[in-house]
C-alpha cells in the first residue's frame, strides 16, 4: 500500500475529483484544490511528496506553484497537466523540476503511469542520498557515543564532514539561547582556530537560511559575501564558494554548518546538488548530535531536582496513604455504632416508630451501609497497593457460591434472576481469598444494580488453557463504547445523570482491576448499550 501524500491542483473541479479518485483507489493520500492561492497555502502548511498541477491556472499559474513548492521542499516531485497549446509551459515546468506531464484529455493508465514513474524516480534519488550518507552518519553516531563537551564533539564532526566533502575551510556555529547571534564552536582550516572562538551576529543570509531551512551556495561576488559570516569564511580568498547548511532538529533551529572551497577555476569549486543533498542529510545528524550534547548538560542539572521531587512525591504518597488509612480506621468505629443503633431503631426494639420516622431511619441504615462499603474499598485498595497478596490456594467456586448467596435477597427485591453455571471440579488459584471475594462482590453487585426488574444476571466459572475464568453477565443498561476503556480508572463514572441514580463513587471497578492484576490476571469488558454487559476475569490456576 502506497503512503505518499499528493496534492492535486487544477482550476477545473471535475479534473481534481477525477485525479483524486484515481489516486485514492491506488492507496495514495490525496488532497485537491481548484485555487492556486489555496495551493500555495497548503504547500506552506503541509509537506507533500508529489504535486499534480495544471500549468495554465488563472491568477497564479501552475509553474509558479511548482517553483514555490520546490523552494519549500527541494525533493518535491511533480507531474504537470497541460493541453497542446501550453506545451512550452510544460517544458519549462520540466526544467523547473517536474518529472513528467500528461496531455488533456488523458486516460486512466496514462495518468497513473506518469504518477508512478515520477514517484519511483523520487524514491531512487532519496535512496541514493541516504546510501551516500550512511558512512558519515555511522561515524557521526559513533562520535555522539563518545560524549564530551560541545567544542570537542563539534571538531570531530567537522573532521567527519571533511572526509566526505572536499573543502578548504569549515565551521560549526550554534544559535545562542537568545537567538540573536551565532557562536562559532569549531573551525577547520581557518587561521587562529585554536584561539578564542568568535561570536557572529545572526543577520542577512545566515538568518534566512536558518529560517527557511534550505541550504544556500554563494561566492565572493555575491552581495551576501560582505556579511559577517561570509567574511569570516572567505577572508582573503580571491575565488571561493560557500555552502550554508541549516541545522534543525525536531523543528528547532540549532545552528549552521558552513563550508568554503577555493581554487583557480570557479566551475570546480561550486557545490553540486548531490553534495548539497548529502550535506542536508549529514546536517540533520550533526544537529541531533550537537543538540543532544547541549541538552545533556541541562538534563544533568535537572536530574538532581527530579530526584528530589521524586523523593518528595514518594513521601507525599506515603503520608496520603497513611492519612487515608488512619481516617478510614477512625471512621469504622463510629459508623458501626451509627449503623447498630439505626438497625435497632428500624427493628422496633427501641420503640415503635411512626411511618415518617421509619423511612428516615431506613435511609440512615442504607447510607451508612454505603459509607462502610466505601471505607472498606479504600482500605482494600491501599492494602492491595502496598502489600503483596497472600499466595494461598483459593477455591473460586466456593467464593462465588458464598457471594451469590449473600446477594440473593437483593436480587429478589429487585426482581432480577440470579443464576450461575459453575464447572466442577476446578483447580484453585493462588491469592488472597478476602480480596478475591471483593472482586466477585463488586461484579455481582454492579450487575444487579444496573439490571432492571425482569432482567437476569448469570455468573459462570470455568477453566480455559491453564486459567480459571469468571464471567459475570447481565441484561442491564450496558456501557457506551467510548466509556469502556475508562471504567477501570479510579473515580471514573459514566454519564453522571445515569450513574447518580444508582450511586457509587467510581472505585469499585478500579479496585477489581487492581486486585486482579496484582494476582497475575486480566479483566475485560464487553458491552452494548441497552443489551447488557459481560465482565471476564482470568486468573492463573495453581500448579
Amino acid at each position: 500500500m502506497s503512503v505518499e501524500r499528493i496534492l492535486v491542483v487544477d482550476d477545473e473541479a471535475y479534473i481534481v475529483q477525477l485525479c483524486t479518485h484515481i489516486l485514492e483507489e491506488q492507496g495514495y493520500r490525496v488532497e485537491g484544490t481548484t485555487s492556486g492561492m489555496e495551493a500555495l497555502v497548503m504547500l506552506e502548511t503541509q509537506a507533500y511528496d508529489l504535486l499534480v498541477v495544471d500549468v495554465r491556472m488563472p491568477n497564479i499559474d501552475g509553474l509558479t506553484i511548482l517553483r514555490h513548492g520546490k523552494q519549500l521542499y527541494p525533493d518535491l516531485t511533480a507531474v504537470v497537466i497541460t493541453g497542446y497549446a501550453s506545451l512550452d509551459k510544460a517544458i519549462e515546468a520540466l526544467q523547473a523540476g517536474a518529472r513528467g506531464f500528461v496531455l488533456k484529455p488523458f486516460d486512466f493508465e496514462q495518468f497513473l503511469s506518469a504518477i508512478e514513474q515520477a514517484l519511483a524516480q523520487r524514491r531512487r534519488e532519496q535512496e541514493y542520498v541516504l546510501l551516500q550518507a550512511q558512512l558519515p552518519v555511522l561515524e557521526i553516531s559513533q562520535t555522539m557515543m563518545s560524549g564530551g563537551d560541545v567544542g570537542s564533539l563539534a571538531r570531530q564532526l567537522l573532521q567527519v564532514v571533511a572526509q566526505r566533502i572536499e573543502t578548504q575551510r569549515s565551521a560549526l556555529l550554534l544559535l545562542a539561547a537568545e537567538q540573536d547571534r551565532l557562536e562559532v564552536v569549531a573551525t577547520r582550516g581557518l587561521a587562529g582556530e585554536t584561539e578564542a572562538l568568535s561570536v557572529l551576529p545572526l543577520e542577512g543570509l545566515a538568518a534566512q537560511v536558518l529560517d527557511d531551512g534550505q541550504a544556500v551556495v554563494l561566492d565572493e561576488r555575491d552581495e551576501a559575501a560582505q556579511e559577517a559570516l561570509a567574511r569570516f569564511l572567505i577572508g582573503d580568498l580571491e575565488i571561493a564558494a560557500c555552502a550554508l547548511i541549516p541545522l534543525h532538529t525536531q523543528g528547532q533551529k540549532v545552528g549552521l554548518l558552513a563550508l568554503c572551497r577555493s581554487g583557480r577555476m570557479r566551475a570546480k569549486i561550486t557545490f553540486s546538488p548531490a553534495e548539497l543533498r548529502l550535506l542536508s542529510v549529514i546536517g540533520g545528524q550533526i544537529a541531533l548530535a550537537l543538540e543532544n550534547v547541549r541538552l545533556y548538560a541541562l538534563e544533568q542539572e535537572r536530574a538532581e531536582a527530579l530526584a528530589a521531587a521524586l523523593q518528595q512525591q514518594r513521601e507525599l504518597t506515603r503520608l496520603k496513604n497513611e492519612f487515608i488509612q488512619n481516617v478510614s480506621h477512625e471512621l469504622r468505629t463510629p459508623l458501626a455504632l451509627i449503623h447498630g443503633y439505626a438497625d435497632l431503631l428500624a427493628s422496633g426494639e427501641m420503640g415503635e416508630l411512626q411511618m415518617e420516622q421509619q423511612g428516615a431511619v431506613e435511609i440512615i441504615v442504607h447510607q451508612t451501609d454505603n459509607l462502610r462499603a466505601l471505607v472498606d474499598d479504600m482500605i482494600t485498595m491501599l492494602t492491595n497497593e502496598n502489600v503483596e497478596p497472600k499466595r494461598l490456594p483459593v477455591h473460586l467456586d466456593a467464593v462465588v457460591e458464598a457471594c451469590l448467596a449473600s446477594f440473593q435477597v437483593l436480587a429478589d427485591r429487585k426482581r432480577v434472576a440470579l443464576q450461575s453455571e459453575l464447572d466442577a471440579p476446578l483447580p484453585p488459584v493462588l491469592g488472597d481469598e478476602h480480596h478475591l471475594r471483593v472482586v466477585v462482590d463488586h461484579l455481582v453487585d454492579n450487575a444487579i444494580k444496573f439490571t432492571p426488574a425482569g432482567g437476569q444476571v448469570l455468573t459462570r466459572l470455568g477453566r480455559d488453557d491453564g486459567q480459571v475464568v469468571l464471567r459475570v453477565a447481565d441484561t442491564g443498561i450496558g456501557i457506551p463504547v467510548e466509556h469502556q476503556e475508562h471504567i477501570f480508572d479510579r473515580f471514573y463514572q459514566v454519564d453522571g445523570s445515569v450513574r447518580r441514580e444508582y450511586g457509587g463513587c467510581g472505585l469499585g471497578l478500579a479496585l477489581v482491576k487492581e486486585i486482579v492484576e496484582k494476582h497475575g490476571g486480566t479483566v475485560q469488558v464487553e458491552s452494548q448499550p441497552g443489551q447488557g454487559t459481560t465482565f471476564t476475569i482470568r486468573l492463573p490456576a495453581a500448579p
